[in-house]
Formats: structure tokens, C-alpha cells, sequence
């Protein structure tokens, strides 16, 4: 019985190391050689990623953990475990392998992630077959494969979920293992904001735990020690955003901290999102020519023309956050100050007016295609990037995704119906259910990466179906040939 159990666990690092290696070299390629098909270039940066790394930087130089000095609210919005990451990789590679050194770690975590959902699949379904699908799965899916080589938080905060997913499908409710939750919900909520949803899992889980005497005692203790968990990660950052405040400050101050997302871009992108879901293309016509065109609600846009072009044109001229865009360089410069209060009370009067006067159902129109969205998906929002122009394979890998979606959703309701780890698929389900529900209506600006928590939640699932079927198959050739 021993040598059995010694022979399976050897065959089953074996397969674990097998598919490490093949996660591996599949993002290393994609890094160092691939990449510059997809983006049309080698790219290491990406958008307002450099903002991740100047908190770092400034705390070295200056003292102080702050993304922008002159902006006050950069001291918050960057929480500090993925900069705190990227500091640590640029102080021990220096500047000049910087890039190199994070595309290559992030490889690393990324493929020890594919290791992790084996681990979780195989832990839930006792299936070999079902843990190596799901594995190859993640360690051949394009929308985690392209953040590997940036500075992005994606690849460290879905290895930390992964570690939190995988504690949570312990059958044990042991106090030491629930504080970890806490904790580890803690570090990625600090890892990026959005991610507190992810309290949702071992919450649920709990609450959803076996009735039996002091059940409800039991709960309530250890929902405490989850919160506890949680909140003793937190206090210090909150401490500190204090000290430096002088208010509670938990996730972000009154802005992101970013000259390009000023309060006058707030009022614009609350109005503009009751138009389009994907404000890009305004939001560039309003930077360049100060003015643009709303296609949808044309009653209210003809009624309120005049209103809508001056607020527009105002934003262009003014805006601090616009003006900045046109910026090419602001190192060493204080921000521009200009008329953002004037931006912020003319994109505010027309929100206004538009909930006043455009019927509900009609207002959230662009709230309907974003949850839409999310589902059948199958463009990119950077014109710019190569990869856009090769509509062929485009089309392609967004239709593997709402493939995988749909078996990972069978996957997850075949568990809750086979009674296989229940509680923990239902927690899943409502998890990713809530993320959807807040990028598609309190976002709005859906993009990939912001689903991406959320899509590998239910698309490591997958396999469960497809080996359903494939035994189905084998059964029927069996019976066939009998």
C-alpha cells in the first residue's frame, strides 16, 4: 500500500513538474520572443503602469511613498504590495534589467499559478484528468499570457488568489486557516482595490457551512476571525494614509492620483458612460479636437446640443485632466491647474438633467451592453495594438473564451448539483457573479484585464464537463463492444 501511494505521488509531481515546464517556456517565449507580434513591438509598459513603480521610486529618493509629488492623492491610490514587488526587483536588478527581471519572475509565478489550479481542481474532484485539463487550460490562456512581460498587477494577484483558493477548499474550518483567508484577502485587497470582492468566497463558505449544534455560535466566530484576518492587513496601510491625511483613507482619495484621472475627468466619464460603455474613442476627440459625437439618446443629445458642445469644448481648452493628455512630459512640473471646477459643474448640470429627463430603461442602456459585454466580448479597445489588426485570430481566441465560459459554468453547476464541494462552488458562482455585476454597472468601462479575476474563476472549471463527456463516450464504446 505504501510503495502505491509513494508511486502515485512520484507520477503526480512528475505531471506537476511537466506542466510547470510547459507553462514556462509558453511565457517566456511569449515575453521575450512573441510579444512583439501581439503589440507590435517588445512592450514592458503598458498605459499608466509606470505609476505602479513611482511610489518606489520616490519613497528612495524622497522619503515618501507617493506616485506623483504634487499630487496629494498619489500617496493612496497605488496600494502598496505590487509597487512594494517592483521595488524590490528594481533595487536587486537595477534599472537597466528591470524589465527583463520582472517579465521573467512574473513568468515564473504565472506557471507556478498553472501548478496551483491543478492542485485546486484535483483537491475538489479527486480527478487526474480533470486537475491536468484545467491546469493546461490556464497555462495556455492568451488573456493571462500577454500581462506576463508588464508591469501590471494581473500575474501577482491571481497567483495570491490561487493560494486563497486553494486554502478555501479545505473541508476544515480551523480557526488558524480562516485568519489566513482574512489575510490573504488583505494582501489583495492591497494588491488592487477591486479585489476585496474575493471576501465573498470564504465568507460564503462559512455562512454556508454543515447545520450542526453551536452552528450558528461557530459562524459567527469564525467570521470574526475572517474579518480579523482581513482588517489586521489592512490597518496598517490605513494607519499610515492616517498619519499622512488626517482622514480614514482605505482604497483611494478623492482621486486616482493621476493627473489624467482628475475630478473633471470623473464628472466627464459619469457622463459620457450614459452614452457609450467604452469611452475611449470620446474621450480622444475630446482631448484632440474638444469636441465629439454621441450617437445614442438623440432625443436628449438634440434637446441639450449646445450644453453638451460647450462642456466638451471647455474640457478640451481647460480640463486640467485633458490638457495633461497633451502633455508629453510633466517631470519636475507642478500639474496644470486651469478650469476644472467649471469642467466638473458643466459635466455634472447635464448628468443631472439626463437622469431628469431620459427614461430609466433607456438610461441604462449602455449598463445592458456592458453586462453584454462581458459575455460576447470580441474586440480590444488599443487600436494601436498589432494584434487588432489580425481580425481572424481576434475573433478566434474571444471565441475560446466564451467557450471556456460557458463549460466552466457547467462546471460549477455539475459540482453544486453532484453535491461535490457545493458550498465552495456556490461561493465561486456568487463571486463571479458580483464582479461581473460592479465592472458592468458601477465601471461601466469594461476591458479584459479587468474580467480577467473573475473569467479564470469559472474557466479553470472547464474540464469537468469535457471529462463528463469524454467518460460518457468511453462508456458507450464500451458497452457497444461488449
Amino acid at each position: 500500500m505504501y510503495k502505491i501511494k509513494s508511486l502515485d505521488n512520484s507520477l503526480k509531481m512528475k505531471h506537476l513538474l511537466i506542466l510547470f515546464i510547459i507553462a514556462l517556456t509558453i511565457r517566456l517565449l511569449f515575453s521575450f520572443y512573441l510579444q512583439q507580434f501581439y503589440f507590435g513591438d517588445f512592450v514592458w509598459k503598458y498605459g499608466d503602469g509606470t505609476s505602479f513603480l513611482n511610489p518606489i521610486l520616490n519613497y528612495m529618493e524622497h522619503g515618501i511613498y507617493m506616485g506623483d509629488m504634487f499630487v496629494e492623492d498619489s500617496k493612496y491610490f497605488r496600494v502598496p504590495v505590487y509597487p512594494g514587488f517592483l521595488g524590490l526587483v528594481y533595487f536587486v536588478f537595477g534599472p537597466e534589467n528591470y524589465d527583463y527581471a520582472i517579465a521573467f519572475i512574473q513568468s515564473v509565478l504565472d506557471s507556478c499559478s498553472a501548478v496551483l489550479v491543478y492542485l485546486i481542481i484535483f483537491k475538489i474532484t479527486q480527478s487526474f484528468r480533470m486537475a491536468i485539463i484545467s491546469g493546461f487550460i490556464y497555462a495556455t490562456y492568451p488573456f493571462i499570457i500577454l500581462w506576463n512581460p508588464i508591469s501590471y498587477t494581473e500575474v501577482v494577484y491571481m497567483f495570491i488568489l490561487w493560494v486563497l483558493i486553494y486554502v478555501s477548499t479545505s473541508q476544515s474550518c480551523s480557526l488558524k486557516k480562516t485568519f489566513l483567508q482574512g489575510a490573504l484577502v488583505g494582501i489583495l485587497v492591497l494588491t488592487k482595490q477591486t479585489l476585496g470582492l474575493t471576501l465573498l468566497i470564504p465568507m460564503i463558505i462559512i455562512l454556508l457551512g454543515s447545520i450542526q449544534k453551536k452552528s450558528i455560535k461557530q459562524k459567527i466566530i469564525l467570521l470574526s476571525v475572517l474579518f480579523f484576518g482581513f482588517v489586521s492587513v489592512l490597518t496598517p496601510w490605513v494607519i499610515r494614509n492616517y498619519i499622512q491625511s488626517g482622514k480614514v483613507i482605505v482604497l483611494m482619495g478623492d482621486t486616482p492620483g493621476l493627473r489624467i484621472y482628475g475630478k473633471d475627468f470623473q464628472s466627464f466619464e459619469k457622463f459620457v458612460q450614459l452614452f457609450n460603455e467604452n469611452i475611449t474613442p470620446i474621450m480622444n476627440d475630446v482631448v484632440t479636437h474638444g469636441k465629439t459625437k454621441l450617437e445614442k439618446h438623440q432625443k436628449f443629445v438634440d434637446k441639450h446640443q449646445m450644453q453638451i458642445q460647450d462642456a466638451m469644448q471647455l474640457a478640451h481648452e481647460c480640463g486640467p485632466s485633458f490638457v495633461q493628455r497633451r502633455v508629453t512630459t510633466y517631470e519636475g512640473k507642478a500639474p496644470y491647474v486651469g478650469c476644472e471646477e467649471e469642467v466638473i459643474l458643466a459635466f455634472d448640470q447635464l448628468t443631472e438633467l439626463f437622469w431628469q429627463e431620459v427614461p430609466m430603461a433607456e438610461a441604462l442602456e449602455t449598463r445592458i451592453d456592458a453586462v453584454n459585454k462581458i459575455y460576447s466580448k470580441s474586440d480590444i479597445v488599443n487600436k494601436n495594438l498589432s494584434f487588432s489588426k489580425t481580425d481572424f485570430i481576434k475573433i478566434l481566441l474571444f471565441k475560446y473564451r466564451v467557450l471556456l465560459l460557458i463549460l466552466g459554468l457547467i462546471g460549477i453547476f455539475l459540482l453544486i448539483y453532484k453535491n461535490t464541494n457545493r458550498n465552495f462552488a456556490i461561493a465561486v458562482l456568487i463571486t463571479v457573479m458580483a464582479a461581473y455585476g460592479y465592472f458592468s454597472l458601477i465601471i461601466v468601462h469594461v476591458e479584459m484585464r479587468y474580467l480577467l479575476m473573475p473569467d479564470l474563476l469559472i474557466t479553470i472549471f472547464a474540464s469537468i464537463p469535457l471529462v463528463y463527456i469524454l467518460n460518457k463516450i468511453k462508456t458507450k464504446r464500451s458497452n457497444l463492444n461488449k
